[in-house]
């Protein structure tokens, strides 16, 4: 469902998780990363169909299984505090998504290549928020941090990159 999510295929997206998690329905309240990933890409699914509200309940959903993880399932927390800015900021809560980006940055490391990629994700969408709060000071900040990982714009999905080539 992520893949044919990231693709676009929403409504195909949507179908395929929905099948996925009532197969799955028996171990629904078991906390556990697949079912955290799963509703976290629910949420995803639900920003690309413009509902921000559901996107912001699958992200809180997700976020509360993959907190009560031990050990806690790092990637995936901060995919979906990404997932939960997205959403605030979708909802014109400006300062909630700022506080939900930077909770996010600061769970995560800028020493191994899948975490500076991560980070690169994180700090646009930190960007997209500051523009938003009509802070152009902290959004070029966020720029310059950006672009200082170095990451290869291809990794990037099409509006982060946008966002990145922003100048």
């Amino acid at each position: 469902a992520s893949i044919v999510n990231a693709q676009g295929r929403n409504s195909e997206a949507a179908t395929l998780l929905a099948e996925a998690t009532s197969e799955f329905s028996h171990i629904i309240n078991l906390p556990g990363t697949d079912m955290a990933d799963a509703i976290r890409i629910g949420g995803e699914i639900a920003m690309n169909q413009g509902d921000f509200g559901r996107a912001l309940e699958h992200a809180d959903r997700a976020l509360a299984l993959t907190t009560a993880l031990d050990p806690p399932a790092l990637p995936l927390e901060v995919s979906t505090r990404m997932l939960r800015a997205k959403a605030l900021l979708g909802l014109s809560r400006v300062d909630d998504a700022r506080q939900e980006i930077i909770r996010a940055i600061n769970r995560l490391s800028e020493s191994n290549p899948l975490a500076r990629t991560r980070m690169a994700g994180l700090l646009v969408v930190q960007v997209r928020i500051e523009l938003a709060a009509r802070d152009a000071n902290a959004a070029d900040d966020a720029l310059v941090k950006a672009h200082a990982l170095g990451i290869p714009l291809q990794y990037l999905d099409n509006e982060d990159r946008a966002t990145l080539q922003r100048e």
